[in-house]
């Protein structure tokens, strides 16, 4: 037993009862990320890529600045096929393979698209190792986007698990990167088989908009919505409840068969005031989990001053992903849940199904981004109320209807209009959300043609409910653990501790980058943590080890590691109670909690330094038992 711990170890009627609930201010620290992409700060080893340029776009820039569609997304890029690299073999053979300083192997390729502002790769997946990365960056700045694979690998399990069984469900997009050119590097740590790796780059996504550029070049830069739209910056002085609407709302681009689009979303609060990431937009923005998977959010994207060109320097960028929890035509409704955590200082707006928020003539306020500009508000009043249908042509027929079995807002604006780039973007009523835009008639020479936005409360009762306001008994979560990976180890790091994380993200502790797998902290059982033995081996000067972390909640197990620590041998020491969980009961985890897996690399047995992975994917979880991990079932239970 000795040696096998220590190696192992909207409305539907009127008598509907409303619902409401008020925004969720920032918080004074910055949130745990559940899927961010982090940026290393240590010096590394850069290879010289392969080089493939696509030659010029064939699209003429006309075609290009044609604006979207009535109930259509604005398109800022299009797909370009790389017959280069069609296939894993073409790609395979692309990959000229370094060895690392640490013992493993790493390669890149370098995609030009001329003229492109921004580009995104697609990365298509047979089969990727668990522990590689995937970094991406340009040749004029190495520093580079990393991606640990648990993150590619959760978003194409997601694709496919909902029913998406194209080829692009298999795909997973880049962030967008300025410029013309991106290059795509992958690291595969010691150990790990460059035949094990099944890859392709099909594809890139030419945005000939870019997210954040102001450069002359772009089709629409900074300033270039109509003239008619009115800065935030411009009321921010006279509303200071304006500030919170701003700040829960975001700028989207997403990709959809390789072609980009622009859309706008809020981040909803919900009953458990909790902070989860819920998110508001179109659903002819997002429909289909492959596309959520490829959402980047741009947040506080806003002028410093009235009518300025210069974008707040709070702005920030999220390019997890998203799960898309519900979509429906019938309001237009696209709901997500973010993969990141919200940003830090943004807030939770709050929503209203009452239809007193909604009633005829009353107030209401846009928050939005049109053509991608900086952010705009527009001020209005209740004028209608529609039933609305897409045909076959894809066109979007509205009539008019009453309460309760109208589904869209006719909106008249005052001040300010929306254009494309808007959708999606919330309708307020005093400080709650009551809908979202589908699209319509306005702009700057017509300011008083309706636009429609789809009831919330309609969208509500049919199942926004069940995560707005839940009903079931929740565990409170008292933090997040969040996973590193280190390439140059090949091992797995967690901490549930705030201080913790914002000092391994510094690079000071090695080259630790998170792997997005993370897991709420929360129950009353402790979690003990040990680290391997740090005292020198007299024999050979370094410490005995093992060099790596172990975790668990299981009383009998914690109490045995602490009464086998020996100094003068390998054995596991006792470091501090990390977190708190839910025991695991009878095999299983008790209502209100998800499984957390643990992992065991059979360090022991291959005379490597042991180490544990903890994680909540049981998809991962058996990826990895294929690839030589030993499985050891369910070791803790999560708040969900």
């Amino acid at each position: 037993m000795k040696q096998t711990l220590l190696c192992c170890v909207l409305l539907a009627s009127m008598s509907a009862q409303a619902d409401s609930l008020g925004p969720l201010l920032p918080q004074q620290t910055t949130e745990d990320s559940a899927a961010q992409i982090m940026v290393p700060k240590q010096k590394r080893l850069v290879p010289s890529p392969t080089v493939v340029d696509l030659g010029p776009l064939a699209t003429t820039r006309a075609e290009l600045a044609e604006p979207a569609k009535e109930g259509q997304p604005e398109r800022i890029g299009l797909r370009r096929d790389i017959e280069a690299l069609k296939d894993d073999s073409l790609t395979g053979s692309a990959l000229n393979w370094r060895v690392t300083s640490a013992g493993g192997h790493i390669a890149a390729i370098s995609l030009i698209s001329p003229d492109a502002l921004s580009v995104r790769a697609g990365l298509a997946v047979k089969n990727l190792p668990s522990s590689a990365v995937v970094r991406f960056y340009t040749q004029q700045d190495p520093t580079p986007v990393e991606v640990h694979a648990s993150v590619i690998l959760q978003a194409i399990e997601r694709n496919l698990t909902a029913d998406d069984q194209s080829v692009n469900a298999r795909i997973y997009w880049s962030p967008p990167i300025q410029g013309n050119e991106i290059t795509v590097e992958i690291e595969l740590p010691e150990g790990v088989s460059k035949d094990a790796l099944n890859v392709s780059l099909p594809v890139l996504s030419h945005l000939y908009r870019s997210p954040t550029d102001t450069d002359s070049k772009s089709e629409v830069k900074l300033g270039n919505s109509g003239a008619c739209e009115v800065d935030y910056a411009c009321e921010a002085g006279g509303d200071p409840s304006l500030d919170v609407k701003s700040r829960s709302t975001a700028k989207m681009i997403f990709v959809d068969d390789g072609d980009s689009y622009l859309c706008s979303g809020t981040l909803l609060n919900n009953n458990n005031q909790d902070r989860t990431p819920y998110f508001l937009s179109a659903n002819h923005c997002i429909s289909t989990q492959t596309s959520a998977s490829s959402l980047a959010t741009f947040w506080f994207y806003r002028a410093t001053a009235c009518k300025g060109l210069t974008l707040d320097p709070t702005t920030t960028t999220l390019y997890g992903g998203a799960q898309l929890l519900y979509h429906s035509a019938n309001t237009d409704t696209a709901f997500l849940r973010l993969l990141d955590a919200a940003p830090a200082g943004a807030t939770f707006a709050g929503w209203s199904t009452d239809a007193t928020s909604y009633k005829p003539g009353q107030a209401v306020l846009g928050v939005h981004y049109p053509r991608g500009d900086v952010q705009k508000i527009s001020h209005g009043k209740v004028d209608s109320y529609s039933t609305c249908t897409s045909s076959g042509s894809n066109k979007f027929i509205c009539k008019s209807s009453f309460l309760p079995k109208a589904t869209f807002l006719g909106i008249i604006w005052n001040s300010g209009i929306t254009e494309g780039g808007s959708s999606g973007s919330s309708l307020f009523s005093g400080d709650q959300v009551i809908g979202q835009l589908y699209g319509g008639g306005s702009s700057c020479l017509s300011p008083t043609k309706p636009d429609h936005y789809g009831l919330l409360s309609v969208a509500y009762n049919a199942k926004l409910k069940d995560w707005l306001s839940p009903s079931a008994t929740i565990i409170p979560s008292t933090g997040t653990a969040v996973e590193y990976f280190n390439p140059d180890l090949n091992h797995y790091f967690m901490t549930a501790d705030p201080a913790e994380q914002a000092y391994v993200d510094t690079g000071a502790v090695g080259k630790w980058l998170r792997t997005g797998q993370t897991f709420k902290a929360g129950g009353s059982k402790a979690v003990c943590r040990f680290y391997g033995n740090t005292l020198p081996n007299p024999a050979t000067g370094v410490a005995f080890g093992p060099n790596s972390h172990f975790y668990t909640a299981d009383t009998s197990e914690c109490d045995f590691l602490v009464g086998f620590y020996n100094p003068a041998e390998p054995s596991w020491k006792f470091e501090s109670y990390d977190f708190n969980i839910t025991d695991v009961v009878g095999g299983a985890c008790p209502t209100g909690t998800v499984p957390v897996y643990r992992l065991y690399n059979r360090g022991y047995e291959r005379g490597v330094a042991s180490n544990h992975r903890f994680t909540r994917d049981l998809a991962l979880a058996n990826q990895m038992a294929q690839e030589g991990w030993s499985f050891e079932d369910v070791k803790m239970c999560a708040p969900q």
